[in-house]
């Protein structure tokens, strides 16, 4: 079963929100997206960037959290995670 690569260090303040959302970060690795539609159908607060770069809000749009998608090597790479701040202050489209 294919299966995208995920590995990540969280920033401790979110520890929280990931242990309460664990079937959430469980279907990500164990998804099989095939474009940002049928990312856009697991997570409908997701917002598209372009073809490969999304951001999904967390923890009530708290904190972002930036990647790019090879969907072609089913691998997540990510760009950014901080706060809605922070995200603020950064281009996302270049990060």
């Amino acid at each position: 079963m294919p299966y995208f690569h995920l590995v990540f260090t969280l920033p401790h303040e979110l520890n929280p929100l990931i242990l309460c959302n664990m079937e959430a970060l469980l279907s990500v690795q164990i998804a099989n997206w095939q474009n940002n539609a049928e990312i856009k159908e697991r997570f409908s607060t997701v917002s598209i960037l372009n073809a490969t770069r999304i951001v999904f809000n967390i923890g009530g749009n708290k904190f972002r959290l930036i990647c790019i998608v090879r969907f072609d090597k089913q691998i997540i790479f990510i760009r950014f995670i901080g706060t809605h701040k922070e995200y603020d202050n950064i281009n996302a489209a270049e990060v």
